[in-house]
């Protein structure tokens, strides 16, 4: 796989992009009808995989062909089920413990689980995990997310139930990012995504009709839900993990995974915005406190460059 000619700051960037657009995933959870979550499983993955789809077609040319043999690839079908486990956890999670709760849980796995299990598997990374500036910025960042999320509004106590939920989340979540992440090392991250999205779409609606019918599955729509789930697959499904792999190309997968924590923060000041609510010191305080631990954990940046032969990982 060629190189990406990009500056590191046009990467660190693209990895900013793609947790703000991640973290509209809770306010589209909760703006769609409570009853829509099979077809919120189904079509925001189709609309997203489509998207990416497309984007794989124009840019390069490629025949649809070439698709179906990354169907059969144990990486990226792999991915397409996690994928699918991932939003079956975690939009129930966004309705039963809230969606603050859930977006920590996310944190977590994030800025503790994917850096720690990619070092883990590719022996990446591990100088940055060794400068003392990552730690202070990822203390600052787990602080001021911590801050901005606990004391800042939220109306669901950490109960028992955020954490049966929250630890399989954490581990689907982490496992998923390190899939998707080798399988992009010898396929187009577009095709990647648009495969493993349409595969996670496929098992959503098998579940779904076995367990609950196809008339469940399919919903009942309107303009507005049909407007929303386009939006939700565009933006969560297709462009933000294509800035966020795009970013994990040229900096390698440890500081965009860091840089993901800003997710709960972004979602914090969203509800915000909406009005669902009310602006808290906490919050105030707590969102500049996690950019200035981002500013620290990318403080001494040097572009890693991306090698042409990737290692093989002890994955399927």
């Amino acid at each position: 796989m060629a190189p990406v000619d990009a500056r590191p700051g046009l990467a660190v960037g693209a990895a900013g992009l793609a947790a703000l657009l991640w973290s509209t995933y809770y306010p589209f959870v909760l703006a769609l009808p409570p009853g829509e979550a099979l077809p919120i499983l189904v079509f925001a993955p189709i609309f997203g995989g489509l998207c990416s789809l497309t984007i794989h077609v124009i840019s390069r040319g490629s025949p649809l062909r070439a698709l179906g043999r990354d169907a059969g690839n144990a990486r990226i079908g792999g991915a397409g089920l996690l994928f699918f486990a991932f939003n079956a956890l975690a939009i129930p999670a966004a309705r039963l413990v809230g969606a603050v709760n859930t977006s920590l849980v996310v944190l977590a796995s994030d800025l503790l689980g994917t850096p720690f299990l990619y070092y883990a598997i590719w022996r990446d990374g591990g100088e940055r995990l060794k400068r003392r500036s990552f730690w202070i910025g990822v203390g600052l960042i787990g602080a001021g997310a911590a801050l901005a999320i606990l004391a800042g509004g939220t109306t669901e106590p950490v109960s028992t139930a955020t954490i049966a939920i929250g630890i399989p989340l954490f581990v689907v979540n982490s496992a998923l990012i390190l899939l998707l992440d080798a399988a992009i090392r010898s396929r187009p991250m577009s095709a990647v995504l648009a495969v493993a999205f349409l595969l996670a779409a496929a098992a959503a609606a098998a579940v779904g009709t076995v367990v609950a019918g196809p008339r469940a599955m399919l919903g009942v729509w309107d303009v507005r839900t049909a407007v929303l789930l386009v939006a939700f697959g565009i933006t969560n499904f297709s462009a933000a993990p294509l800035l966020f792999f795009w970013s994990v190309r040229t900096l390698s997968l440890v500081l965009p995974s860091v840089l993901q924590a800003a997710i709960p923060v972004f979602t914090l000041l969203l509800v915000l915005a909406l009005g669902l609510q009310p602006v808290t010191v906490f919050a105030a305080v707590g969102a500049p406190l996690a950019f200035v631990g981002a500013l620290a954990a990318i403080g001494g940046l040097r572009r890693t460059p991306v090698r042409e032969a990737a290692p093989i990982a002890p994955v399927p």
